[in-house]
């Protein structure tokens, strides 16, 4: 599972998840789960793509045919869906992302704290077993 954000950034400045909201968010998963088959609608086998987005629906309807497009209200909106779908619908083994630590998971994680006071590390990250690492 893979995923990228966009944030609209003050000027030239570099994104700053204490500043910075999540405006637009883009997912692809692949899996090897049964499903149905309009589930998956992306260009290889087995993979589901799609983006939430803030904002109103009829801006962002013709983006692509292909994604899933869920538009919501609010950036914790998007936070909370995007974080429901991997958690209850997806259950991904393996996460990736560009520039992860500070660009794409790293700057969720650091968002959601900032603007929201949640912790999401917990909610994503597996418990490290009692046992080691």
């Amino acid at each position: 599972m893979s995923y990228t954000s966009t944030v609209n950034t003050r000027g030239k400045l570099l994104p700053n998840p204490q500043h910075d909201a999540i405006e637009f968010l883009v997912f692809c998963l692949k899996s090897d789960n049964e499903r149905e088959d309009e589930y998956w609608n992306g260009r290889n086998e087995k993979t589901h793509v799609g983006y939430i987005v803030v904002g109103d629906g009829k801006k962002y309807e013709r983006l692509d045919n292909r994604c899933h497009v869920h538009v919501v209200d609010t950036e914790r909106d998007l936070i909370e869906l995007f974080l429901d779908k991997l958690r209850m619908e997806w259950d991904p083994e393996c996460v990736a992302g560009f520039e992860v630590h500070h660009g794409s998971w790293g700057y969720l994680l650091e968002r959601a704290e900032t603007a929201f006071g949640a912790s999401l590390s917990l909610l994503i990250l597996p418990p490290l077993s009692a046992h080691g690492p």
